[in-house]
Parts: C-alpha cells; sequence; structure tokens
C-alpha cells in the first residue's frame, strides 16, 4: 500500500464524522479496523483492497454478460470496454488477469 496504515485509520475516522456518525460506533468501527485494517470503513460504504479470494467469484458472475439474479443477460463488452482486459470466458481468467495483479 501507497499510505500508512495511521493515514488510512485517520482517514476512516475523518469519513466517518463527515458522515454523520456520533461517538456510539466508535466501538464497532474499532473491531472493524482491527479485523480488516486496509479497509476505509463509513457510515454508508465500505472500501476494501480487490483480493481474488473474496472477490473474483462473485465479480465474474456480475461481468460475464449472462444473467444474474434479477438482472438480464447482457454484453459484457459493454462493463469491461473501458479497460484492456475482459470479457473474461471463466472466473479462473479473470483471476490469472491484470484486474487482480495488483493485490497488496
Amino acid at each position: 500500500s501507497h499510505t500508512s496504515l495511521n493515514y488510512r485509520w485517520s482517514y476512516a475516522r475523518m469519513y466517518e464524522s463527515m458522515a454523520g456518525e456520533s461517538h456510539k460506533s466508535d466501538e464497532r468501527y474499532d473491531s472493524l479496523y482491527k479485523e480488516r485494517p486496509h479497509d476505509i470503513i463509513g457510515k454508508t460504504c465500505r472500501l476494501e483492497p480487490l483480493l481474488a479470494s473474496r472477490h473474483s467469484k462473485e465479480l465474474w458472475e456480475i461481468t460475464s454478460g449472462n444473467a444474474c439474479n434479477e438482472h438480464k443477460a447482457y454484453n459484457p463488452d459493454e462493463v469491461w470496454g473501458f479497460l484492456d482486459c475482459g470479457p473474461f470466458k471463466n472466473e479462473q481468467a479473470l483471476k490469472d488477469s491484470d484486474v487482480f495483479q495488483l493485490e497488496h
């Protein structure tokens, strides 16, 4: 990572205060930070590093172009068109691609 843990922690705390959370959430955020210190956790969202072990299956399912849950099938080129890689034939092809090569 390009920033220190202290910087990310202070950024997460600043985001929390800007999002309107109060001190009652300190214990919750403290425990989440200890579990996953690279995540930035706010009141309404959580930013976390992209990891093949946690994200590849779901990412492939929702970007493969196949129908997924209530969503109809679509052209996966529309999802991957902004990158030099993708769409991918299967989850393993996604794991082997540049998408997951910048893991921390």
